[in-house]
């Protein structure tokens, strides 16, 4: 019945069957096994019936003599005796491990049967790994039991906690604690290259510490958290997943950055999400709420709504991030980009634009012509450098010149178009320079 598995292991699987990223997911798995025998149910019952218990499963020696209560004369043949029952004991005990079935096999057997749960392949280092994962019946059973429960928690998912006791959404009563709103939380949303996943390249990882050794200047006393992984290279003072959540360490702190997005594995999700709901419809919104609530929990660690009178500053450092449903809580939310912060933090290409808009306003404040030429000799680089900042972009260099000469003509004339060069508010320039807010 199993047999089509095998192609996973051996690399032989058709190639219509599509792999992600992640390896093989559940309907692929399924689609090799094709329909489950009808007799499916009988022989799950029968395994189970069979499962040996591990004393089972070694065997004693029928010979075992003490040497001790051994005549000298004899005890050369009992020695003997005694190692040839040892050899026979130990096959039979690997013949009993190589013949009981692999503990995986009941929880695939269930799954492929339509039980809730998630098949996945993946290879891992060099290693073929089939990941199955199950409800925890024991835990399931235990809340159940209870007559009356009581669980505390700000971000709790009410569907995934009725999936999880196995009841009805409807019999859970939420109740909430009013609270007062947040407006004294003021949330510097960073954006920087090179964060969309947990893997920064050497290059993202020495901007980040730029960054982190900038805001340390700025606020002696911030704390820094970030991914766990990086605790030694950032010095962090906690990380996602802990710090962010149910503690008082930094209550009352005016300062808090973090870097990188608590995002949880996408595998490891999908697997979890479908053994509770059966399907992967709206996923993509669990996933995201995942990272929501981790953020929400973190506004939190300030204890604000303890000190109305003092104002708090969390930098949220990462690339692409939304925290725009924080303003609900009455939080302050600014996107802003690093270059615009820190320029030393950004990637050479951004920073070099970001200076290169700096000195074409102060080329034409002296009331000189904006050249390659000039603009070279100014930041120090070559001529050739600064036509590849226009290569393939939003704007060629022409367009570039056009632009922001009308602009800075316009803040004259009108009172409009660029304030200064640390705030360009042209939309044309914000995209060329990477600064787009959305």
């Amino acid at each position: 019945m199993l047999v089509p598995i095998r192609a996973l292991f051996n690399g032989t699987i058709p190639p219509e069957y599509a792999k992600s990223r992640f390896g093989f997911e559940h309907e692929v798995i399924l689609d090799l096994l094709e329909e489950p025998p009808s007799d499916l149910n009988e022989i799950i019952d029968r395994l189970k019936e069979i499962e040996l218990k591990g004393r089972d499963l070694i065997a004693k020696p029928e010979v075992s003599f003490n040497l001790k209560d051994i005549d000298p004369e004899w005890r050369g043949h009992a020695k003997f005796a005694n190692s040839v029952s040892r050899a026979e004991a130990f096959k039979e005990t690997l013949d009993n491990l190589n013949n009981i079935h692999a503990n995986f096999l009941i929880p695939l057997l269930e799954i492929w049967n339509g039980q809730r749960g998630a098949l996945q392949f993946s290879k891992i280092l060099g290693k073929h790994r089939l990941a199955i994962t199950k409800p925890n019946e024991r835990i399931t059973n235990i809340l159940r039991s209870m007559g009356f429960l009581v669980l505390l928690d700000t971000t709790l998912n009410k569907k995934a906690i009725s999936k999880v006791i196995d009841r009805s959404p409807y019999e859970i009563v939420e109740i909430q604690q009013e609270s007062l709103p947040l407006n004294n939380i003021k949330i510097k949303n960073i954006e920087i290259e090179g964060m969309r996943s947990s893997q920064w390249s050497p290059s993202c990882l020495d901007r980040a510490l730029t960054l982190a050794e900038y805001l340390k200047s700025m606020h002696p006393d911030i704390a820094i958290l970030g991914l766990k992984k990086y605790v030694d290279d950032l010095k962090l003072d906690g990380y996602w997943w802990l710090s962010n959540r149910g503690t008082n360490q930094f209550k009352g702190l005016q300062a808090i950055a973090t870097f990188g997005t608590p995002q949880t594995n996408v595998g490891a999700a999908k697997a979890e999400y479908r053994t509770l709901f059966g399907d992967m419809d709206k996923f993509d919104d669990y996933y995201r709420s995942l990272v929501k609530v981790e953020f929400i929990q973190l506004v939190g660690r300030f204890r604000a709504h303890l000190y109305p009178n003092k104002e708090f500053l969390l930098y949220a450092v990462g690339t692409g991030l939304d925290l725009e449903y924080l303003t609900e809580l009455g939080c302050q939310v600014e996107k802003q980009n690093v270059v615009e912060l820190c320029p030393e933090a950004a990637t050479r290409r951004q920073g070099d634009k970001w200076k290169l808009f700096n000195f074409c306003y102060q080329l034409q404040r002296a009331g000189e012509r904006i050249t390659q030429e000039a603009i070279a000799r100014g930041l120090n680089v070559s001529q050739g450098w600064i036509s590849k900042l226009f290569k393939g972009q939003s704007l060629s260099w022409t367009e570039f010149r056009k632009i922001f000469q009308s602009l800075y003509k316009s803040k004259y004339l009108k009172g409009t178009g660029i304030i200064g060069p640390e705030n360009i508010n042209n939309e044309f320039l914000r995209e060329f320079a990477r600064l787009r807010s959305d």
